[in-house]
């Protein structure tokens, strides 16, 4: 999930966001549905030229459909926390973005995988209140028995009094195994060098 538009950050200013979701994914090695509860927070900061760096922590929970967690030592099939770093390049502001990140996967504390993510968001103000965006996103991921490919799409939308400062974001998507629905809280704080002032 993205939980974003392609406006850029102004250098310097930082913004926090936070999200919780859901999911119903597919196993095919039995042919079941399962239920996944999901959030994640992100932080990142504005840099000149249209460019922000983003860290974000990410966690999927799985239960089995009669509503009783359940873990195994396959990160595909159990609860996993993934650790990302990455950035975001807005080509033209507020419509279209270029977002990458590399993160690593851990199960119970272990590390099992790392993935490679880039994400292309298209986004449309339709006023200063409400926009809206189409995410493609792809994800690589190598792990010690090979490579996994898995490709997707999102939409979403921001409702705010001022969508320069903070938004609710819910969010809509499906990749090859998964359909998922959230909502996100984005909240865009001042330039760190007046909060350095302030704090003065």
């Amino acid at each position: 999930m993205s939980y974003e538009n392609a406006s850029a950050l102004k250098p310097g200013q930082v913004q926090v966001s936070g999200a919780y979701g859901t999911s119903d994914e597919h196993r095919f090695e039995d042919d079941q549905f399962n239920f996944v509860q999901n959030y994640f927070g992100r932080v990142g900061v504005g840099l000149k030229g249209g460019f922000g760096l983003y860290g974000s922590y990410y966690h999927k929970g799985r239960r089995d459909p009669d509503g009783l967690w359940s873990f195994s030592d396959d990160y595909e099939t159990s609860a996993y926390d993934l650790y990302e770093l990455g950035f975001k390049y807005t080509i033209i502001e507020k419509e279209l973005a270029l977002k990458g990140g590399l993160g690593m996967y851990f199960v119970e504390n272990d590390y099992v995988a790392q993935g490679l993510n880039l994400q292309i968001i298209y986004s449309y103000r339709f006023n200063p209140h409400i926009d809206g965006s189409l995410i493609m996103h792809g994800t690589g991921v190598y792990e010690q028995n090979g490579y996994g490919l898995v490709l997707g799409l999102n939409a979403g939308a921001g409702f705010s009094t001022n969508l320069e400062r903070w938004a609710i974001r819910p969010e809509i998507g499906f990749n090859m195994r998964t359909f998922t629905a959230g909502i996100g809280l984005e909240i865009k704080l001042n330039k760190m060098e007046s909060a350095l002032k302030k704090a003065r």
